[in-house]
């Protein structure tokens, strides 16, 4: 009866050294870093406009992450936009930068009734042209463990466009 208890009370030390050593890296995935890598534009035209944009991820923890999805809604100027998604796994090492991508698209004419102003405008005003981007990172922690990084990122048009990655 007392060896089973010290096997229990050691159980319990190990399970709680592991949870806390846990905790540590999860908190260390959460201190990421996300810069903007470039943007490959596939399509203009008047129905539709179509790019792809890359993303630098960088891990600080000491563990693996693989993200499993990722989302993104696009305002502009406080209005919806767009939505884009990427459901393949992306792989990222403990403490190295890599490369996420997503595409976004949308009709360009549906965008400018919604907003209430013209391309030419906000290309003519960059300054004044906000762009909120709203990301969800659905991640897996040792490729089991999963939880989700909100990320919010606000620019101007004109910060956007003088960017350089």
């Amino acid at each position: 009866m007392a060896k089973t208890k010290y096997i229990v009370a050691g159980a319990i030390g190990v399970f709680s050294i592991l949870g806390a050593l846990a905790y540590l890296q999860y908190k260390k995935v959460m201190e990421y870093k996300l810069k903007l890598k470039g943007i490959k534009v596939r399509t203009i035209d008047k129905s539709m406009i179509s790019f792809d944009v890359f993303l630098f991820f960088f891990n600080p923890s000491k563990i693996e992450i693989h993200i499993v999805e990722q989302e993104y809604k696009i305002y502009l100027n406080e209005n919806y936009i767009t939505r884009g998604s990427n459901g393949a796994t992306n792989i990222i090492k403990g403490g190295e930068t890599s490369e996420i991508g997503v595409n976004i698209a949308f009709n360009p004419n549906v965008i400018g009734k919604t907003i209430g102003s013209t391309w030419l405008d906000i290309l003519l005003k960059p300054a004044e042209s906000t762009l909120r981007v709203e990301i969800t990172l659905k991640v897996k922690l040792w490729g089991l463990l999963p939880i989700t990084i909100p990320v919010t990122k606000i620019t101007t048009i004109k910060e956007l466009l003088a960017s350089k990655p």
